[in-house]
């Protein structure tokens, strides 16, 4: 089977139409952003967001504004003239920096890992609080070095 990077216009309309016509998305992350949580290589599966409210800590994907899919984690959410705000960012301290997200532009949210054939759920109250740790000391050792 051929591969689809995450940046091709195919993938990004193939993603929008599974998770849009209300199935489950299955892929494999690239990069680091996300490390440790989601690892290159690792299979993401990804439901389909319905609009309920995202919670901090949550890992959804989205189409970014370069027309890509991305998922990262939600770190803020805030209101605006044109409505709601999610500021999404990954786990690496020197990462892109937070991405602000539209909820127009979200496709799903990533419920499961699987890495070396064992399955993790994500979006847990256990993740969450790992997120908010893991930020803590992020921002905490960003500052230090």
């Amino acid at each position: 089977m051929d591969s689809m990077l995450l940046e091709s216009p195919e993938m990004v309309s193939l993603a929008e139409e599974i998770l849009g016509g209300g199935h489950t998305l299955r892929f494999r992350a690239p990069g680091q952003s996300m490390h440790p949580l989601i690892q290159d290589g690792d299979i993401l599966e990804v439901q389909p967001w319905n609009g309920e409210a995202l919670q901090r800590g949550q890992v959804i994907l989205y189409r970014s504004a370069g027309n890509r899919l991305v998922a990262h984690r939600v770190v803020d959410m805030r209101q605006d003239e044109q409505g709601e705000i999610i500021f999404t960012g990954g786990y690496q301290a020197r990462s892109t920096g937070l991405q602000p997200v539209r909820p127009k532009q979200v496709l799903g949210k990533v419920v499961r890992i699987e890495r070396n054939g064992r399955t993790r759920r994500v979006n847990s109250a256990s993740h969450r609080i790992f997120s908010a740790l893991w930020a803590l000391l992020a921002k905490t050792r960003s500052r230090f070095l």
